[in-house]
């Protein structure tokens, strides 16, 4: 398994387990680079993963955010 993959099942994870809510933003991606020891690409592929999924979405020079679907559904 990628390491891309390992890193966006335990972010799926916690938005599944309410860590993360409904339209909350999840840690920059440079955060999350420092947080997870993991390059910049890894981190972006890992977030884009959940986007494809629709569990976050993008907005554009803000970051990523908690899709409320991803709440109610999971």
């Amino acid at each position: 398994m990628y390491k891309s993959e390992m890193l966006g099942q335990h972010l799926r994870q916690m938005i599944e387990n309410g860590v993360w809510q409904a339209y909350k933003t999840l840690p920059s991606l440079q955060e999350q680079t420092q947080l997870s020891g993991l390059s910049l690409i890894i981190v972006l592929n890992a977030y884009q993963s959940l986007e494809v999924q629709g569990l976050v979405y993008a907005k554009n020079k803000s970051g990523f955010y908690v899709a409320p679907i991803a709440v109610q559904c999971c």
